[in-house]
């Protein structure tokens, strides 16, 4: 606690993990650089964790201390020393020293003591040796520890922060939402990852970390194929490959095995489970190269209020970077249009799980009963009696994270109904199951089944049955006044309109249903076709009337007339459907060309500029060897003293007499 610093306080992040050189820190002032995506070791997300818009969104200063191998840096980030200074650009002091003797790496003293004047006016330490003191915070020989300062600050002048509330945990003051993950950094960093393999600490308490799929009742996944990867991917891939052609050819071969693997089809796996725990807090967890991006989005049924269908129910996916790219602060994705595409995706899936778990067939209220929630569907959280705590126990394995393997290790649920306890130190010797109480044996984690998704339309079924519906009741009405009729016309009469709507009406009717909201431009071409249309179906009507009445002439004009109309109904009820079943493949075919034309023209281009460089090449390589030549003959002549008129006129004669001849 400082008090005369803004906020009252200052935060402190400190990572055991292996540093950075001087080098390393001087590129972390810079947006965008990385070296997570040339590297071959699994990283998580592709940059950082939002370092300069992350620290400064809650605070107007930061310093960093970093330690690897032989030396130590400190990097001052300060916008209270750029704006007192009346500074047009950010200048970032970066001293640096060695570890073991604490002197000084620089190769111009004058600038090194200047950074260090202005790191003792602007930070909250004061002279070297403070600074020193933060590098012995650092306990190991690598890592980094981040300051953040002057916090901002509400109207009211409290800080942001609330720390005094909770003396183990970080609260955003004032917050009003309901989900702990939006007010609780405690709550946050518990599903901060999709494969969790860190221990965190806050307050000097661990967080107990979530491995999110399996802390939930019933998980199963699916696969989604045929993801594209996103436009801004590609572009940037197409600039990269012509650098790469400019620089060298083992570039340009790595980046056309990367451009091969982008158009392959990517499949992304959503898993789904139902937290029983608590139903409210529900929704579509999204993760970016296992960092989480987006949390508790309602999709499909979740947005009707007060509906049970989907509640409590949680969806989970990583979404790698070729397909969606999150943005700079990881709160975001850049793409708006193609993650509201994935929403919509991840909900028609949430429907399929529920039909595949049975939630949409049996009583809802009597499964949240089971799980004490009491008829009430307004209850958030069950009941903690006894009896719920041990059929949830049952239904949910309890899995804890070793702190020496940082393994994950599934605990017998007979022996923790009661209460979960939770241990703030747990190693893998104390796993009563004497098959994984030992950090050497490998990890077994709960399998999850794999759902299938039903590739037919949720909608079709019902369709049909409504026009079958609406035929058997103008089938039923012509049969209540036509009763003198025999059998053979009734059948002679109804047989075609059966046949049509078995095979075309209702085929031509399923392809609209998907493409229903489409909106479509209706104009000028739409009206010819919807001209041809209706002169078709006039034609037909004609041909399909004009036989019965040539064959039965004693047919009452009453019931004729309500058979046409009948007829011109199902007709006019189908025309529309036809008419945007015909224009979305027309609208497809367009675009399928219009990208297959693209796709050519830009290869085409990449082609011929790799000929014209290829060809000039060629024509530099031909042209030197050409004044080669040139100098060679010049040589032989001067060495045969056939430069002047008479010597190569000689030459001549001599070499065009033939063979054998004085």
């Amino acid at each position: 606690m400082n008090k005369l610093r803004p906020g009252g306080f200052m935060l402190c992040f400190l990572d055991d993990g292996c540093g950075m050189s001087p080098e390393e820190a001087s590129d972390i002032i810079y947006f965008g650089t990385s070296k997570k995506r040339s590297s071959t070791l699994k990283f998580i997300g592709q940059y950082g964790n939002g370092l300069k818009s992350g620290s400064m969104r809650i605070g107007k200063d930061f310093i960093l201390f970093t330690k690897k191998e032989e030396t130590m840096t400190c990097v001052f980030f300060s916008q209270t020393f750029c704006e007192t200074e009346g500074l047009s650009e950010v200048v970032v002091p970066i001293p640096s020293w060695l570890t073991r003797t604490r002197e000084s790496v620089t190769d111009d003293p004058q600038n090194f003591s200047i950074e260090l004047s202005i790191i003792f006016k602007y930070s909250p330490f004061r002279n070297e040796a403070e600074l020193m003191q933060q590098f012995d915070v650092i306990y190991g020989k690598c890592g980094t520890l981040l300051v953040i300062y002057n916090l901002k600050l509400l109207l009211s002048g409290e800080p942001e922060l609330d720390v005094k509330t909770d003396k183990e945990d970080i609260l955003v003051a004032g917050a009003l939402e309901d989900f702990p993950e939006r007010w609780s950094f405690r709550a946050y960093t518990s599903v901060l990852y999709f494969e969790p393999w860190m221990r965190i600490f806050i307050q000097a308490k661990r967080v107990k970390t979530k491995h999110l799929c399996y802390c939930l009742y019933r998980p199963s996944f699916y696969y989604k194929i045929n993801i594209a990867p996103s436009p801004n991917c590609q572009g940037d891939l197409i600039v990269a490959l012509q650098k790469a052609l400019e620089d060298v050819e083992a570039k340009y071969k790595t980046l056309k095995e990367k451009r091969r693997e982008l158009r392959k089809a990517r499949t992304l796996c959503l898993f789904f489970g139902v937290n029983i725990e608590n139903r409210s807090q529900a929704g579509m967890f999204i993760y970016s190269n296992n960092r989480l991006i987006k949390m508790h989005e309602k999709v499909g049924p979740q947005l009707k209020l007060k509906s049970l269908f989907g509640a409590g129910v949680v969806g989970i996916v990583n979404i790698p970077l070729e397909i969606m790219e999150p943005s700079h602060n990881k709160q975001e994705f850049l793409n708006v249009r193609e993650y509201n595409h994935l929403l919509r995706v991840m909900g028609q899936y949430l429907v399929q799980y529920c039909k595949d778990t049975g939630m949409s067939n049996r009583n809802l209220t009597l499964f949240w009963n089971e799980f004490g929630y009491q008829h009430n569907t307004d209850m958030e959280k069950s009941l903690d009696t006894i009896q719920y705590q041990r059929r949830k126990a049952l239904a949910i394995p309890f899995i804890i994270q070793c702190d020496l393997c940082l393994k994950w290790r599934v605990l017998p649920s007979s022996i923790h109904y009661q209460e979960k306890e939770f241990f703030d130190l747990w190693i893998c010797a104390n796993n009563p199951n004497l098959l994984e109480n030992s950090c050497c044996q490998a990890e077994r984690l709960p399998s999850i089944p794999l759902g299938t998704m039903n590739t037919v339309s949720p909608s079709k079924t019902e369709k049909e049955k409504q026009l079958q519906e609406v035929v058997q009741r103008y089938h039923s009405r012509l049969a209540e006044q036509q009763p003198q009729v025999s059998c053979y016309t009734k059948t002679q009469k109804f047989r075609p309109w059966g046949d049509d709507l078995n095979e075309e009406s209702l085929a031509s009717f399923e392809l609209s249903v998907s493409h229903r909201g489409r909106k479509t431009n209706t104009e000028g071409l739409d009206s010819d076709v919807e001209y041809v249309l209706d002169t078709k179906m006039k034609r037909s009507t004609q041909k399909k009337v004009k036989p019965q009445q040539h064959r039965h002439p004693a047919a009452l004009p009453e019931n004729t007339r309500l058979a046409q109309r009948s007829q011109v109904f199902v007709f006019l009820f189908l025309s529309t459907d036809i008419q945007n079943v015909y224009m979305v493949q027309h609208e497809r075919e367009l675009k399928r060309k219009i990208q297959s034309i693209t796709y050519d023209a830009n290869r085409r281009g990449v082609v011929n500029e790799i000929s014209l460089r290829q060809c000039e090449e060629k024509r530099k390589v031909t042209e030197n060897k050409l004044n080669s030549l040139r100098e060679k003959l010049a040589v032989l002549l001067q060495k045969f003293q056939l430069t002047g008129p008479s010597g190569p006129s000689k030459v001549r004669g001599q070499e065009l007499r033939p063979h054998g001849e004085p």
